[in-house]
């Protein structure tokens, strides 16, 4: 089998202190490096291109989900097989990328499970997120992990129209719409910092995903009891927390 030609997207924002390590440490040969600058006020863009990476660098934050999707569109441009997407703030391990690419070789979409948290309120909702994903996608245990890979094949099918931190769960749900195989890779995550989500990003995950599954619901490949239990608690979860959405700005 041929080797698939691989883009690693590294988004950036403010990441000088450690950027370089994460970049000096992405295995030699493993494909193309492209940091995506989310209008960082740091050197993170200069080191970036000291160390020879592909830059694209906005000069006004897009958030997490625009600078994904613009890797996402240079990956499908250049004619890239896989995009494989990782923090730049050394919270995930670059040698794991033999691992993805060996998992994404009979598999769409490979995603990164995590077994520790930055925090116990993450950890916790986390969990509550990956109850519901697991309706739909049993075997994702962490569903807001941004080390993964995906076939530009699959990218090319997906309608990816959230704009923050909800692109991770967009990516999944829009997968499992388009029947992808999916893969998981266990990875020791190292905890740098506290985690920079707020109450109101996870607020905007949670309503996302009801608005999604409300919107899509022809797509429910699932039995009828799950399939009434997720439509029932969607629209609950809107009524509940759409108005809390809309008061913490996260709608």
């Amino acid at each position: 089998m041929a080797a698939l030609k691989t883009l690693i997207v590294v988004p950036a924002y403010n990441e000088g202190k450690h950027i370089a390590s994460v970049l000096r440490a992405i295995p030699k040969g493993v494909g193309e490096i492209l940091v995506v600058d989310n209008a960082s006020a740091d050197d993170t863009a200069a080191i970036a291109k000291k160390l020879k990476a592909n830059l694209i660098r906005h000069s006004v934050n897009m958030g997490k989900a625009g600078s994904l999707k613009d890797g996402f569109d240079y990956g499908i441009t250049h004619n890239f097989d896989v995009v494989i997407t990782m923090d730049a703030d050394g919270e995930h391990p670059p040698e794991k990328i033999h691992d993805f690419l060996r998992g994404i070789k009979n598999k769409d979409m490979v995603i990164g499970q995590r077994k520790h948290y930055r925090s116990f309120f993450r950890k916790l909702l986390n969990r509550w997120n990956n109850f519901w994903i697991q309706l739909l996608l049993p075997e994702v245990e962490d569903t807001q992990c941004g080390f993964r890979a995906i076939r530009t094949e699959l990218l090319r099918k997906m309608n990816l129209t959230s704009k923050g931190f909800e692109i991770e769960m967009e990516m999944l749900l829009e997968a499992y719409k388009n029947k992808a195989r999916i893969g998981t890779v266990e990875i020791a995550a190292k905890s740098i910092r506290k985690t920079t989500l707020k109450a109101s990003d996870y607020l905007r995950i949670n309503n996302f995903f009801d608005r999604w599954i409300l919107k899509n619901k022809e797509h429910l490949n699932m039995g009828n009891p799950k399939r009434l239990l997720l439509l029932t608690f969607a629209s609950l979860g809107l009524i509940v927390f759409g108005g809390l959405g809309k008061i913490m700005g996260a709608k």
